[in-house]
């Protein structure tokens, strides 16, 4: 064998080794992993509008008036007449949510004319002013399970006239609920329950 055809066969060898090297660089061990199964789920803003917890009371505007016969009714109402009755509202979600309330479904001839019947809400126990009713832009803050009782006031004015008379309507209270947490409320906009701070946490020992 020439001394040439050594060095082939040794540069052969040489190249075959480095290449083996090569390959056997990127054998390391290797080992993966992976967690349970990470599970989320939304909550859910859900508003329940009971019936009336008791009878529709009468409060009358012209107290000493020359008669209190005790004979009226929501039925039978005179001019100048409030009839108040408690209707209970249930947080039935798993969120904590805001709700306000409005009357929808208005209909009859009690309920419309220049001196017609009102209708107003209160939340009881009173978190307003005896004067202010429930508005449009007052939210009133329930947790999941909890309840808020409404009042719900009608007053025919005193000035309503003999047009009246005889003059029936009727409405639906509606709620209207949105999650608490993350809403920002617009200007104007209040809670009028709000929910107590959350207590601060303890310092951590020095």
């Amino acid at each position: 064998m020439t001394s040439k055809t050594k060095l082939i066969g040794a540069g052969a060898a040489i190249a075959a080794m480095l290449a083996a090297m090569g390959a056997s660089s990127f054998a390391e061990f290797t080992a993966n992993g992976t967690s349970a199964p990470q599970t989320f789920q939304a909550g859910t803003v859900k508003i329940q509008v009971g019936n009336l917890l008791g009878p529709y009371v009468e409060s009358e505007t012209n107290h000493g008036s020359v008669a209190e016969l005790n004979i009226d009714t929501p039925m039978n109402m005179n001019p100048g007449d409030i009839w108040t009755g408690p209707i209970k509202v249930i947080n039935t979600g798993s969120l904590s949510e805001l709700f306000t309330v409005s009357s929808t479904n208005v209909t009859g001839a009690l309920f419309g004319g220049p001196t017609a019947a009102t209708v107003s809400y209160l939340l009881d126990p009173p978190h307003l002013p005896p004067s202010q009713s429930l508005g449009a832009n007052d939210y009133v803050f329930l947790k999941p399970g909890q309840s808020a009782t409404i009042d719900i006031s009608v007053h025919l004015p005193y000035a309503a006239g003999n047009a009246y008379q005889g003059a029936s309507g009727s409405f639906t209270m509606y709620a209207s609920a949105i999650q608490a947490d993350n809403t920002v409320l617009g200007p104007g906009d209040q809670v009028v329950n709000p929910p107590a701070p959350s207590p601060s946490p303890p310092p951590s020992p020095s």
